[in-house]
């Protein structure tokens, strides 16, 4: 398959940089491509073809700067979730449950594991890590908390953000950096509650179109085959308007 070709066209019918492009026509992939001919006659009997290609029609519709927002506003909706189960806790028990390994211990089986880390989040701040605060009491044979402490890592942040759950549904800005879940809310960009190298790190790249169209889960196995025959037989074929020839090079 020619796929200069197929870039030049794409190029024609959507608005996206070069490069972009160049990215999603790389990622595909033919594995085979085979040709059947009759060894009597030496004429095409069947023709196979197998492959594997980006969704386009998924991948035309985002771009780098959303799929790294996209991480962050599953962090916030993770965060959002956590934050409800633990105020269901405290109203059924009269405080907050005891942590086991940074998980509250009502979510065990059900915590959310962050996104991968971005921006200058590291490993260490990126996985959200939950400890109860304040005063400890038993209530009905359960370790119960005043307060507690969640924290978490934007990777780039969220600006001009209209969140559901905040007071009026009003606009907020969730700055990049750790941040923490209390009683009292969200805050973001907060002071490093460890060592400097534990909060951040070099930069790392947000995921690329080029990546998204390598997950195979956003890949589809496409596969064509062909037979011939009645080659004795004239047929007029018309080819369609405005097409492409994708099996040699353009002049």
């Amino acid at each position: 398959m020619n796929k200069e070709a197929l870039k030049k066209k794409l190029a024609g019918i959507k608005q996206d940089d070069a490069s972009t492009i160049n990215a999603r026509v790389d990622n595909i992939n033919v594995s085979t491509y085979d040709l059947w001919i009759n060894p009597k006659s030496n004429q095409l009997e069947k023709l196979q073809l197998q492959a594997k290609i980006p969704n386009y029609q998924n991948l035309f519709l985002i771009n780098e700067e959303e799929v790294v927002h996209s991480g962050d506003l599953a962090r916030i909706a993770d965060i959002r979730g956590i934050n409800m189960s633990l105020f269901e806790y405290k109203d059924q028990y009269g405080g907050y449950p005891d942590g086991l390994s940074g998980t509250p211990i009502n979510l065990v089986n059900n915590f959310p594991k962050a996104p991968p880390a971005g921006g200058t989040c590291t490993d260490y701040y990126n996985n959200y890590w939950y400890t109860p605060t304040g005063k400890a009491k038993m209530v009905n044979g359960k370790k119960v908390f005043e307060s507690f402490q969640l924290t978490f890592c934007l990777a780039d942040g969220l600006q001009n953000f209209k969140d559901a759950y905040a007071t009026n549904g009003e606009i907020v800005n969730y700055q990049l950096g750790v941040g923490k879940l209390t009683p009292q809310g969200i805050e973001t960009s907060i002071q490093c509650p460890g060592k400097p190298e534990q909060c951040a790190g070099p930069r790392i790249s947000p995921l690329t179109i080029d990546d998204i169209a390598k997950k195979p889960e956003l890949q589809i196995d496409y596969e064509l085959t062909l037979k011939f025959s009645d080659f004795d037989v004239i047929k007029n074929i018309a080819p369609p308007s405005n097409f492409v020839d994708l099996s040699t090079p353009e002049k």
